[in-house]
Protein backbone atom coordinates (compact mmCIF):
# COMPACT_ATOMS: atom_id res chain seq x y z
CA UNK A 1 0.00 0.00 0.00
CA UNK A 2 3.05 2.25 -0.03
CA UNK A 3 2.34 5.15 -2.36
CA UNK A 4 -1.42 4.72 -1.96
CA UNK A 5 -3.78 6.76 0.20
CA UNK A 6 -6.08 5.99 3.11
CA UNK A 7 -8.99 6.22 0.64
CA UNK A 8 -7.29 3.62 -1.58
CA UNK A 9 -7.03 1.30 1.43
CA UNK A 10 -10.71 1.81 2.29
CA UNK A 11 -11.69 1.11 -1.31
CA UNK A 12 -9.52 -2.03 -1.45
CA UNK A 13 -11.15 -3.37 1.72
CA UNK A 14 -14.64 -2.29 0.63
CA UNK A 15 -14.87 -0.22 3.80
CA UNK A 16 -14.99 -3.29 6.05
CA UNK A 17 -11.69 -2.53 7.82
CA UNK A 18 -10.94 0.75 9.58
CA UNK A 19 -7.52 2.33 10.04
CA UNK A 20 -7.80 3.52 13.64
CA UNK A 21 -4.26 4.92 13.80
CA UNK A 22 -1.02 5.19 11.86
CA UNK A 23 2.47 5.14 13.35
CA UNK A 24 5.16 6.83 11.28
CA UNK A 25 8.66 7.59 12.51
CA UNK A 26 7.53 7.10 16.11
CA UNK A 27 4.64 9.56 15.77
CA UNK A 28 1.08 8.35 16.18
CA UNK A 29 -1.66 9.83 13.98
CA UNK A 30 -5.26 8.95 14.78
CA UNK A 31 -7.30 11.22 12.55
CA UNK A 32 -6.35 10.48 8.98
CA UNK A 33 -7.76 12.31 5.99
CA UNK A 34 -8.79 10.18 3.01
CA UNK A 35 -5.99 11.65 0.88
CA UNK A 36 -3.30 10.95 3.51
CA UNK A 37 -0.50 8.97 1.85
CA UNK A 38 0.66 5.59 3.13
CA UNK A 39 4.42 5.03 3.11
CA UNK A 40 6.75 2.07 3.31
CA UNK A 41 7.37 1.33 6.99
CA UNK A 42 4.10 2.81 8.25
CA UNK A 43 2.47 0.74 10.97
CA UNK A 44 -1.31 0.64 10.71
CA UNK A 45 -3.66 -0.18 13.57
CA UNK A 46 -6.63 -1.85 11.90
CA UNK A 47 -10.00 -2.84 13.28
CA UNK A 48 -12.55 -5.10 11.68
CA UNK A 49 -14.16 -8.51 11.75
CA UNK A 50 -11.66 -11.39 11.61
CA UNK A 51 -12.57 -12.51 8.09
CA UNK A 52 -12.44 -8.90 6.86
CA UNK A 53 -8.97 -8.48 8.39
CA UNK A 54 -7.78 -11.64 6.65
CA UNK A 55 -9.16 -10.38 3.33
CA UNK A 56 -7.51 -6.98 3.88
CA UNK A 57 -4.10 -8.63 4.32
CA UNK A 58 -4.48 -10.54 1.06
CA UNK A 59 -6.10 -7.71 -0.91
CA UNK A 60 -3.82 -4.86 0.13
CA UNK A 61 -0.54 -6.74 0.48
CA UNK A 62 0.19 -5.34 3.95
CA UNK A 63 2.27 -7.56 6.23
CA UNK A 64 1.86 -8.50 9.87
CA UNK A 65 4.50 -6.92 12.07
CA UNK A 66 7.16 -9.13 13.66
CA UNK A 67 5.18 -9.52 16.85
CA UNK A 68 2.35 -11.24 14.96
CA UNK A 69 4.33 -13.61 12.76
CA UNK A 70 4.43 -17.30 13.45
CA UNK A 71 6.44 -17.96 16.60
CA UNK A 72 9.00 -20.15 14.84
CA UNK A 73 9.42 -20.40 11.09
CA UNK A 74 10.77 -23.95 11.54
CA UNK A 75 7.66 -25.02 13.41
CA UNK A 76 5.02 -26.82 11.32
CA UNK A 77 1.72 -24.96 11.31
CA UNK A 78 -0.07 -28.16 12.41
CA UNK A 79 1.63 -27.72 15.80
CA UNK A 80 0.26 -24.19 16.23
CA UNK A 81 -2.89 -23.58 18.18
CA UNK A 82 -4.88 -20.60 19.39
CA UNK A 83 -6.38 -20.31 22.85
CA UNK A 84 -8.68 -17.80 24.56
CA UNK A 85 -7.83 -17.10 28.18
CA UNK A 86 -8.81 -14.73 30.97
CA UNK A 87 -6.13 -12.69 32.74
CA UNK A 88 -6.45 -13.47 36.47
CA UNK A 89 -5.82 -10.96 39.29
CA UNK A 90 -2.51 -12.76 40.06
CA UNK A 91 -1.24 -12.71 36.47
CA UNK A 92 2.18 -11.33 35.63
CA UNK A 93 0.49 -9.69 32.62
CA UNK A 94 -1.33 -7.09 34.73
CA UNK A 95 -0.05 -3.59 34.18
CA UNK A 96 2.32 -4.76 31.45
CA UNK A 97 2.25 -4.94 27.66
CA UNK A 98 3.12 -7.77 25.28
CA UNK A 99 6.14 -5.72 24.23
CA UNK A 100 7.28 -5.27 27.86
CA UNK A 101 6.94 -8.98 28.49
CA UNK A 102 8.53 -10.00 25.16
CA UNK A 103 5.90 -12.75 24.87
CA UNK A 104 7.24 -14.00 21.56
CA UNK A 105 10.87 -14.13 22.70
CA UNK A 106 10.29 -15.49 26.21
CA UNK A 107 7.26 -17.74 25.78
CA UNK A 108 7.14 -18.31 22.00
CA UNK A 109 3.53 -17.08 21.83
CA UNK A 110 1.83 -14.30 19.89
CA UNK A 111 -0.80 -12.04 21.40
CA UNK A 112 -3.45 -11.92 18.65
CA UNK A 113 -6.27 -10.03 20.35
CA UNK A 114 -7.46 -8.47 23.60
CA UNK A 115 -11.09 -8.06 24.56
CA UNK A 116 -11.94 -5.69 27.36
CA UNK A 117 -15.53 -5.27 28.47
CA UNK A 118 -16.98 -1.94 27.41
CA UNK A 119 -13.83 -0.44 25.92
CA UNK A 120 -12.56 0.06 22.40
CA UNK A 121 -8.82 -0.28 21.99
CA UNK A 122 -7.05 2.77 20.61
CA UNK A 123 -3.49 1.61 21.15
CA UNK A 124 -1.28 -0.79 19.26
CA UNK A 125 -2.00 -4.33 20.39
CA UNK A 126 1.56 -4.85 21.64
CA UNK A 127 1.33 -1.58 23.59
CA UNK A 128 -2.02 -2.36 25.26
CA UNK A 129 -1.61 -2.42 29.04
CA UNK A 130 -3.30 -5.61 30.21
CA UNK A 131 -5.70 -5.81 33.16
CA UNK A 132 -7.33 -8.50 35.25
CA UNK A 133 -10.43 -9.75 33.47
CA UNK A 134 -9.12 -9.09 29.96
CA UNK A 135 -9.74 -11.92 27.52
CA UNK A 136 -6.63 -12.57 25.43
CA UNK A 137 -6.13 -14.75 22.39
CA UNK A 138 -2.69 -16.34 22.26
CA UNK A 139 -1.12 -18.38 19.46
CA UNK A 140 1.65 -20.86 20.08
CA UNK A 141 2.81 -24.47 20.09
CA UNK A 142 -0.11 -26.72 20.96
CA UNK A 143 2.12 -28.73 23.32
CA UNK A 144 3.28 -25.66 25.27
CA UNK A 145 0.20 -23.44 25.52
CA UNK A 146 -1.15 -24.96 28.75
CA UNK A 147 2.24 -24.49 30.45
CA UNK A 148 2.49 -20.91 29.16
CA UNK A 149 -1.01 -20.13 30.47
CA UNK A 150 -0.06 -21.54 33.88
CA UNK A 151 3.14 -19.46 33.94
CA UNK A 152 1.23 -16.33 32.95
CA UNK A 153 -1.58 -17.08 35.47
CA UNK A 154 -4.26 -17.01 32.78
CA UNK A 155 -7.28 -19.29 32.78
CA UNK A 156 -8.24 -20.89 29.46
CA UNK A 157 -11.83 -20.46 28.40
CA UNK A 158 -13.86 -23.50 27.36
CA UNK A 159 -11.91 -25.44 24.78
CA UNK A 160 -13.13 -24.66 21.29
CA UNK A 161 -11.65 -23.93 17.91
CA UNK A 162 -10.59 -20.30 17.74
CA UNK A 163 -9.17 -18.66 14.67
CA UNK A 164 -9.10 -15.39 12.85
CA UNK A 165 -12.04 -16.59 10.80
CA UNK A 166 -14.25 -17.00 13.86
CA UNK A 167 -15.32 -14.37 16.31
CA UNK A 168 -17.16 -14.26 19.59
CA UNK A 169 -19.55 -11.43 20.44
CA UNK A 170 -17.70 -8.38 21.67
CA UNK A 171 -14.33 -9.54 20.39
CA UNK A 172 -13.09 -7.69 17.32
CA UNK A 173 -9.44 -8.43 16.77
CA UNK A 174 -7.19 -5.50 16.14
CA UNK A 175 -4.20 -6.33 13.99
CA UNK A 176 -1.04 -4.34 13.59
CA UNK A 177 0.08 -4.27 9.98
CA UNK A 178 2.94 -2.66 8.15
CA UNK A 179 2.10 -0.91 4.90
Amino acid sequence: MAGKTVADFVTATEGTVTITALLRDGVRKERLLPDAPLRQGDVLLLQGAPDDLERAIVTTGVALTRQHRLPDAEQPTDDLSVVEAVVTPQSMLIGRTAEDLRLLDRFNVNLLAVSRQGERSTSRLGATVLRAGDVVILQGDVNQLSDVLATLDCLPLASRQVGLTRTRPGLRPVLILAA
